[in-house]
């Protein structure tokens, strides 16, 4: 579940027990997701133990939405990355 926290200013995700605190950034044509902060039982993980995350998404030449995510943790390494585009119609 994807919820916004106003006390932290950030998005946070929640799966099951964790919570992992989002930002989002635009760079030039690119809007990148960064994790900030994890949690498990509502307690705070230390800075190493946090997941990482390589999330963009971005409009192709195509005028498609196009997204890269990528997921990975400490010590276990890539849990999963997908990439693709799809067609917007308005």
């Amino acid at each position: 579940m994807l919820s916004y926290d106003r006390r932290r200013g950030c998005a946070v995700e929640r799966f099951g027990p964790f919570a992992i605190d989002l930002t989002l950034e635009v760079k030039v044509d690119d809007l990148l997701v960064r994790v900030i902060g994890a949690r498990i039982f509502g307690l705070p993980l230390p800075g190493w133990m946090n997941p990482r995350s390589a999330a963009r998404e971005f409009a192709t030449a195509q005028g498609q939405f196009g997204f890269d995510i990528s997921a990975s943790l400490p010590l276990v390494g890539l849990l999963i990355r997908y990439q693709g585009a799809f067609f917007i119609d308005t």
